[in-house]
């Protein structure tokens, strides 16, 4: 783990710093996949400000959702006044992280009101969003890696790492684990390559997409097999577990099915 980088004696955020170096790689990404599309420059800069907002937002909101049920427990057991008496102090435990569905649909969300208020095709916005998150996600997650968070189960085989004490997540440093992060983020670099190269001609508009909710959703439900952390919210079943990200993988199947499907019923709609 690695959580800070030192330059100079100046102390960077690693997970901050690669979050950045992801922003600035895929705002050039974008600029060059939007020419393709026929997209103005200008407009995907404004719509990467209302996605960047939504990202923000979606991201910390999921990332709060698994404190909701303690959250209920504690209001319907202390009360609702002294709910409010310590809520300072658990919202900075509640809003602490991210999750990557939820900025997934924030930035959507954001990049769609603007293509809306703009009255401009949102699909094919959605074919250079495809392109550009999974080379933001594979920054994202190294920054994950060097910052001990989204970590692995116990592993001891071969590229097991371990991880050095962390007052946020005490037990990361008994055993080693599993470099899920790392294992995530080869294939959201992976996934980046395959569309950046199918969506170098022009494509239909919303196929690129289709095809991204098709593919990370598929490696995301996998992924999530290895996850040690169990912050992310885990539900019970009779003889298995489930995660909440499995649970939106699910969901999102169909639809990148649904939408690569109707791209190839009307193959003229660019």
């Amino acid at each position: 783990m690695l959580p800070y980088f030192d330059l100079f004696g100046i102390k960077f955020p690693a997970y901050g710093t690669m979050a950045l170096i992801g922003l600035f790689v895929s705002v050039i990404a974008a600029v060059y996949y939007a020419r393709i599309y026929y997209i103005p420059v200008r407009d995907v800069l404004y719509s990467a400000c209302y996605g960047g907002l939504g990202l923000i937002i979606g991201a910390k909101l999921f990332y709060a959702l698994p404190f909701l049920p303690e959250l209920y427990k504690n209001i319907r057991n202390d009360g609702f006044s002294s709910f409010i008496s310590y809520l300072p102090e658990i919202l900075p435990q509640i809003f602490a992280g991210y999750v990557f569905y939820g900025g997934f649909i924030g930035i959507s969300a954001g990049v769609a009101f603007y293509t809306h208020y703009r009255r401009l095709p949102v699909l094919s916005f959605a074919n250079v969003l495809a392109i550009i998150v999974p080379l933001f996600h594979g920054f994202g997650r190294i920054g994950c890696f060097f910052a001990g968070c989204c970590y692995g189960r116990e592993y001891h085989g071969i590229f097991a790492v371990t991880f050095p004490q962390n007052s946020y997540n005490p037990d990361i440093a008994i055993t080693e684990r599993f470099p899920v992060q790392l294992l995530e983020s080869i294939c959201c670099f992976l996934l980046f390559a395959v569309l950046a190269f199918y969506g170098r001609k022009p494509r239909e508009s919303g196929k690129l997409m289709g095809i991204y909710l098709i593919i990370y959703p598929i490696i995301r439900f996998i992924t999530e097999m290895f996850r040690g952390d169990e912050i992310r919210g885990i539900i019970n079943f009779c003889f298995f577990q489930i995660s909440t990200s499995q649970i939106i993988s699910l969901l999102l199947l169909p639809l990148g099915i649904l939408l690569y499907r109707h791209t190839k019923i009307n193959k003229n709609f660019i």
